[in-house]
């Protein structure tokens, strides 16, 4: 899933958990989750660098607007595991650890515009929780 899905994902959840801990473990296992279910993911660094950003500004402010400071603790937790994602780009590490990147757990694909669909449409049902 892009980053922002993670993220607004994370801030849905979030704005029903202000235990910072919770929180955190709450958006570790939405990651997992989301990325079982087929969706399309970028390729290359560009769209990911643009997703961050948007998302970064876009979801956490409206995350502290509309949820409060708990949500960005699960943020944090949704959206962490991608770090790992962007240092493989970037050829900072040469093994992945989440469990859904790494194989362990399934991680789901479907590639064109349905795929972005699934995007947008959970994008959408995790900002209306906020």
């Amino acid at each position: 899933m892009y980053w922002i899905t993670h993220a607004a994902v994370g801030a849905a959840i979030g704005s029903r958990i202000q235990d910072p801990m919770l929180g955190i473990v709450a958006g570790l296992l939405s990651h997992a989750v989301l990325d079982a279910i087929p969706h399309s993911d970028y390729e290359g660094a560009e769209f990911g660098i643009v997703d961050f950003v948007a998302g970064a500004l876009f979801v956490t402010g409206f995350a502290l607007d509309r949820a409060g400071p708990g949500s960005v603790w699960a943020i944090a937790g949704a959206t962490f595991p991608d770090l790992e994602v962007a240092l493989a780009e970037f050829g900072l590490i040469d093994r992945l650890w989440f469990p859904s990147h790494s194989g362990l757990l399934t991680h789901g694909r479907l590639g064109g515009i349905l795929g972005v669909i699934i995007q947008g449409l959970t994008l959408g049902l995790a900002l209306s929780f906020l």
